[in-house]
């Protein structure tokens, strides 16, 4: 599979935490993030990365069905959730910032020198909030709580990535 056009942006996303699948955004949710930073950055690739479900013993990765509808994004052309270890490390080493629900992914992304841009609030509590078809989700990585990160999340890859194409707005 090739790898990310060295010449545009590159930006790594591990949808799911350690947590149950309810303790990070649905695909909905992240549907959001991704059109706003492909807005912003047109050319950006992002890199998916993270365990699929049936390979997660925990039941944290995302099932066939999200795993499929996250890598039929535009911006998402490489989907490596089924690499080794070492690869998904290299791919991390390689971005411009990761995408993430996860601190401790954010913990493994500042070992390799990569900024850790947080999508959602893990640190809100209460009781689950039933998402409808996207099932129950944490108060933090509700996609309303999502929605209201993402011009946060647009302004801190613009740190990392340089300002939003010209004529685009930021959300």
């Amino acid at each position: 599979m090739p790898g990310p056009d060295e010449r545009a942006p590159t930006v790594a996303l591990a949808p799911t935490g350690a947590g149950p699948r309810s303790a990070s955004p649905s695909v909905p949710a992240w549907e959001l993030v991704l059109d706003a930073v492909a807005a912003a950055w047109p050319r950006v690739s992002v890199v998916l990365l993270g365990d699929p479900a049936a390979s997660d013993p925990r039941g944290a990765g995302l099932a066939p069905g999200e795993l499929r509808w996250l890598c039929a994004h535009s911006s998402v052309p490489y989907d490596r959730t089924d690499a080794p270890a070492a690869e998904q490390r290299a791919a991390l080493a390689g971005a411009a910032a990761l995408l993430s629900p996860s601190p401790a992914a954010g913990a493994v992304a500042a070992t390799l020198g990569v900024p850790w841009v947080p999508v959602g609030d893990a640190g809100a509590s209460g009781p689950p909030v039933d998402e409808g078809p996207d099932g129950p989700r944490a108060p933090g990585m509700t996609r309303a709580r999502v929605a209201a990160g993402v011009p946060r999340v647009v302004e801190a890859l613009a740190a990392r990535l340089g300002a939003p194409a010209p004529g685009r707005r930021r959300p």
